[in-house]
């Protein structure tokens, strides 16, 4: 693979940033003036106006490609960001313990064209004790977290199943990403 110009990441999200420099991305983090808003409505059209405020909000140059997404998980009607406290937290993954939920990335690819898509990947949770929970929030990094929880980290012992993206559930659907950054001319294989 080739690069063909600089990427500029615009998210502060750790886990987004190694998703993208393990397939040989090398970009720069601008994180995004607009703060993130969660809307009880439509999940894919809450992730994708948030994804295009993140874009919106980037000093943008030229002979550059820029990066912002947002990832959200709904399941049952209701919508789940980043929690807001521990019991928000414990709130969360309680209400996702035994269910399917969705995570829904949007993501903006902005150079030459701009490319907006949508990944969905379905989530199942097993059954989670309460003391789990407990023993979890102790342990886990959660607050940066839509759902209020990390797959990659402790979180994953809860998952029974998943069906689409991994990385997707990660932060960044990155087959998908691989073929918008290729769309706009930012890399070739």
């Amino acid at each position: 693979m080739k690069q063909h110009c600089t990427v500029i990441l615009g998210s502060s999200s750790p886990r987004r940033k190694e998703l993208l420099q393990a397939w040989g991305i090398d970009c720069e983090i601008m994180v995004p003036v607009e703060g993130e808003m969660l809307d009880d409505g439509d999940p894919v059209a809450t992730v994708e106006a948030i994804a295009k405020s993140k874009m919106a909000s980037l000093q943008r140059l030229e002979n550059h490609v820029y990066i912002t997404a947002d990832t959200i998980v709904h399941a049952d009607g209701r919508l789940l960001g980043k929690p807001s406290s521990v019991e928000h937290a414990r709130e969360m993954i309680a209400f996702l313990s035994g269910r399917r939920h969705v995570v829904s990335t949007a993501f903006v690819v902005a150079g030459v064209g701009e490319v907006l898509r949508t990944v969905h990947t379905q989530v199942w949770m097993q059954e989670i004790p309460g003391s789990w929970i407990n023993m979890y929030l102790e342990r886990a990094s959660f607050f940066d977290k839509a759902g209020g929880y990390g797959i990659q980290e402790h979180a994953g012992v809860f998952v029974e199943k998943v069906e689409g993206s991994l990385t997707n559930v990660i932060g960044l659907p990155m087959l998908e990403l691989m073929q918008s950054l290729e769309a706009v001319g930012a890399i070739s294989f």
